[in-house]
């Protein structure tokens, strides 16, 4: 974000400066700080990440309607911020990226299976409530995946399983459903392709504290090297054993 308000240019990345600043990312919620910075008129480390309480609006509110009552929107609000603390105004982006998986596990449930649901009093009530969280899901989906490259993978792995399991219950697989994996992933296909005719890849970095170009590996390989990285499981388990918002999650549920 600091370098595209310095540059006053959205593909700042794209001049292949420093690779390890992972140019290739979709820059969502950067180009928001960004933003906000050029409109305050300068930098600093504080306000451009309030940008992420924007981002966060749009799935706290579609989260917040499949809620029957105030009561329960305030207790869901209230573990929301026990549960996620400050990741979610911290300016990383890993809780909006947990946040938005949860609102489009809701829209693609309920617009690939739930079939019980009222949508309306109506036939044209029950029609625009429907195309109205059909957009949602577009719109959401879209966020998730420019949020960060693992934003994409679970947009994938969300459709896929949606997709196998229709499969697996012998339920047709309709037009409106392929629709909308296809407009979910224009955005960021665009993106991807941008990086990719600049000749911008992505890095990884390594538990080890290294960075490692993988420009040169397939996924597969890059996925092998991940996996066999021990430092990874540490870390992994630190923040499982010693996370105390997941200690209270699991006395409560």
């Amino acid at each position: 974000a600091k370098r595209i308000f310095l540059d006053d240019n959205l593909y700042a990345g794209f001049d292949k400066y420093m690779s390890e600043l992972m140019n290739a990312y979709p820059l969502l919620p950067a180009s928001l700080s960004a933003t906000l910075a050029q409109i305050i008129g300068h930098w600093n480390e504080i306000y451009p990440k309030s940008t992420n309480i924007l981002v966060l609006l749009p799935a706290l509110f579609v989260q917040c309607s499949f809620l029957k009552n105030n009561k329960s929107i305030l207790l869901w609000l209230m573990f929301i911020l026990l549960f996620t603390g400050r990741a979610l105004v911290s300016g990383l982006v890993d809780g909006l990226v947990a946040m938005y998986f949860v609102t489009n596990c809701l829209i693609i449930y309920n617009l690939f299976f739930e079939e019980n649901s009222i949508y309306g009093r109506n036939l044209q009530e029950i029609n625009k409530n429907k195309n109205i969280l059909f957009f949602l899901g577009i719109f959401c989906g879209i966020i998730l995946s420019l949020l960060k490259n693992e934003g994409i993978v679970i947009v994938i792995l969300l459709l896929l399983s949606a997709f196998l399991f229709k499969i697996y219950l012998k339920k047709k697989i309709r037009k409106r459903e392929i629709i909308f994996g296809i407009l979910v992933f224009i955005p960021v296909f665009v993106w991807k392709l941008l990086a990719t005719y600049n000749g911008v890849y992505s890095a990884e970095y390594l538990g080890t504290g290294i960075v490692e170009s993988v420009i040169g590996l397939n996924t597969f390989d890059r996925i092998i090297l991940r996996l066999g990285e021990i430092n990874n499981y540490k870390l992994l388990f630190k923040y499982l054993l010693l996370n105390e918002k997941f200690i209270i999650a699991l006395l409560i549920f």
